[in-house]
């Protein structure tokens, strides 16, 4: 006697293990995004990170989860693992300056809300949140808050199941080489805005070891900013 449930979920077992052998055929996108990740993991072992830290675990683990179900041809969950990677990072280095409402999300008590993060006024890329932590950075940090925006706008449309989305994420667990550039498109932009940011919240906290630690990774994917660039070239291993 057949047990068809059975033999439908091995049916989808059966494409997403095709769907990984047909994405890791070359997998250089794959072995730089897991460098990336643990770039950031690097930067949560030093001691500028506190309590906070929670949410930047928990962030990562969706980094990697994003990077599974990308592979298996679960585009649009992959889409909305790399979305909470993007706000559960933001939001853990919101909370290193705001203990209390870190505190209040730990109780339950808050929720996360993505324009308080990127807020112009008061968000981790804001004007004066910049001023505060890296004011070398406080003309140019609107153009990385906007990056942030598109980037979250972007994972949003396949989120929230936007018509334009829907004729192109079959949820079959098949490949697509389309949709898997787009998601480490989305991938690359994310943890670039993430690592941006804790450069401004942290960079000007580290010792001359920690700045050590997570100068060359900082430095090949940002180096291009100037400011931070500088700053790591003036304080690494004096």
């Amino acid at each position: 006697m057949s047990n068809a449930t059975a033999e439908y979920y091995l049916k989808l077992n059966s494409n997403s293990r095709t769907s990984i052998v047909e994405s890791t055929a070359a997998p250089e996108r794959f072995g730089q995004a897991q460098a990336s990740i643990e770039e950031l993991v690097a930067w949560t072992k030093l001691r500028v990170f506190g309590p906070e830290n929670v949410a930047m675990s928990s962030a990562l683990n969706e980094a990697v989860t994003g990077l599974y179900l990308v592979a298996g041809g679960a585009y649009r969950p992959a889409l909305t693992a790399l979305r909470l990677f993007l706000e559960l990072s933001l939001a853990s280095i919101f909370f290193s300056a705001n203990r209390l409402e870190l505190a209040e999300w730990v109780a339950g008590n808050k929720d996360i809300f993505w324009s308080q993060l990127v807020d112009y006024d008061n968000g981790v890329l804001s004007t004066r949140y910049t001023k505060a932590f890296f004011p070398e950075l406080s003309i140019e940090i609107g153009s990385f808050n906007a990056k942030a925006r598109e980037t979250y706008r972007g994972l949003s449309e396949y989120v929230h199941g936007n018509k334009a989305t829907l004729a192109t994420t079959e949820e079959s667990l098949r490949y697509s080489a389309d949709l898997m550039t787009m998601w480490f498109d989305h991938f690359h932009s994310a943890t670039e805005t993430v690592l941006i940011a804790l450069s401004v919240r942290f960079l000007k906290e580290l010792d001359d070891d920690s700045i050590s630690t997570i100068a060359a990774a900082t430095r090949d994917r940002i180096g291009y900013i100037a400011p931070i660039r500088e700053y790591i070239e003036q304080n690494r291993g004096r």
